[in-house]
């Protein structure tokens, strides 16, 4: 009776199935369970329609509560007057103009990232007319970030 020697490729193949199947639980082996990191999804945008009347004369500032990073986009139109105008911008919870469109007419859209948490001033101003209200429909959209 003799012995009988083993190829070493063969030998190690073996080994190798051996430590893979210990080590991820193949073969029903119990093993260990590699599973990547779930990424939770963002959270839903909020939208916001509003529609109202800038008298002449008067401003409309409509407010926006957000978080830093947010993500604020706004579209709206303009009717009313001979051009369908008023002043536009955007202010931060601070009072500081984040965005000046001047005079604006018809549709306007923005999008910007919220540098600061609290409430954002949208304002509508039509102290420069003195007969035309301006019917405004503003459709808001936060995107919350992580």
């Amino acid at each position: 009776m003799g012995v009988k020697l083993i190829p070493k490729s063969t030998l190690w193949i073996t080994l190798l199935s051996l430590i893979l199947s210990a080590s991820v639980g193949c073969g029903g082996g119990g093993g260990y369970q590699f599973q990547a990191p779930i990424k939770q999804a963002p959270p839903p945008p909020i939208t916001q329609q509003q529609s109202f009347t800038v008298a002449p004369n008067q401003a409309k500032t409509v407010f926006i509560s957000v978080n830093a990073g947010d993500r604020l986009t706004g579209s709206f139109t303009i009717e009313g007057g001979s051009g369908n105008d008023v002043n536009f911008s955007v202010r931060d919870p601070s009072g500081n103009t984040v965005l000046s469109g001047g005079r604006v007419s018809k549709k306007w859209q923005f999008d910007f990232v919220c540098a600061s948490s609290g409430s954002y001033q949208i304002l509508f101003d039509n102290g420069f007319s003195v007969i035309s209200n301006k019917a405004i429909n503003l459709t808001t959209t936060v995107y919350r970030s992580q």
